[in-house]
């Protein structure tokens, strides 16, 4: 229905529209002579990359201040990168800290074509 009144408008139609719409061809085009096109110089990547490097963002620190901030900073306890998990108290687990040790425990049951039924003891001396 749409398609067939779309083909019954002519050409005048709109034309005319557009005229009543103030656009027609009695605009004059303007062509700009005289002005030459800039030639715009771009920055390589490095300029680009470093050019507020020497922006002062901070206070410079003196050399009492750097050593003081160190020393007064808490000593973080180093971490094994070998240990699969960290020990954690029996007390207060997350319902996240439960959910991920049963995903894993159903892994494991898995990969180890293990019964339904788990006897704990075996499992802890694996």
């Amino acid at each position: 229905m749409i398609f067939k009144a779309w083909g019954k408008v002519s050409e005048i139609t709109i034309r005319n529209c557009f005229r009543h719409a103030c656009f027609n061809n009695a605009i004059p085009q303007q062509t700009v002579q005289g002005e030459q096109e800039e030639d715009i110089s771009f920055p390589n990547i490095n300029e680009y990359v470093n050019f507020d490097n020497d922006v002062l963002t901070s206070e410079p620190l003196s050399d009492q201040e750097i050593i003081s901030s160190l020393i007064n900073q808490p000593e973080e306890p180093e971490e094994d990168d070998n240990s699969e998990e960290a020990d954690t108290p029996d007390g207060d687990l997350s319902i996240n800290a439960v959910f991920n040790a049963a995903k894993m425990l159903a892994n494991y049951m898995a990969l180890n074509n293990a019964s339904p039924k788990i006897n704990f003891e075996e499992l802890e001396k694996k």
